[in-house]
């Protein structure tokens, strides 16, 4: 009999619900620094602000193929100077956060359809919008909803230092 307390509950070949969340929280600081000239959109020196989000994403299966995912995000901060001053973004959580008090938002919500045409079978781990189960190697994705580009398009993957030679 397994430990479920130690070992977590089994897990399923294919989930019906997903769950996951992340909270992120960034400090900065500019240190203090010679500026011949100041203005509204100018950098301040010597000053520090705060950003914080709290993401959940949540998912269901709903028919074969089909996902509903949805993302929705508390966010609290300002960004250095307001994000200005700098000729892009000093971070990348800072320009979409601008208030005092948490505020409600929701950057994702979108229903993905995933026919298999066929090829190898690989297995899928459960992550941020992806659930875990088997998809064949060719396939039509067709993704319809609220999302950004390089949710869909963006083909980086983490590589952990230790598996770089």
């Amino acid at each position: 009999m397994a430990n479920v307390l130690a070992d977590g509950p089994p897990s399923l070949e294919m989930e019906r619900f997903s769950l996951h969340g992340q909270f992120t929280y960034v400090n900065q600081y500019a240190f203090p620094f010679r500026a011949p000239y100041g203005g509204e959109n100018s950098l301040n020196t010597n000053a520090g602000r705060e950003t914080s989000d709290v993401t959940m994403f949540a998912g269901v299966r709903r028919w074969q193929g089909a996902e509903l995912w949805f993302n929705p995000e508390i966010d609290q901060g300002f960004g250095l100077a307001g994000t200005v001053g700098i000729a892009g973004f000093p971070s990348g959580e800072a320009y979409k956060i601008g208030a005092s008090v948490p505020y409600a938002r929701l950057p994702r919500m979108f229903v993905r359809q995933t026919i298999d045409l066929g090829g190898d079978t690989q297995k899928l781990e459960s992550s941020i919008n992806q659930f875990a189960g088997l998809q064949t190697s060719d396939r039509l994705v067709i993704t319809v909803g609220k999302f950004g580009v390089p949710d869909v398009f963006d083909a980086n993957k983490y590589i952990p230092a230790a598996a770089i030679s």
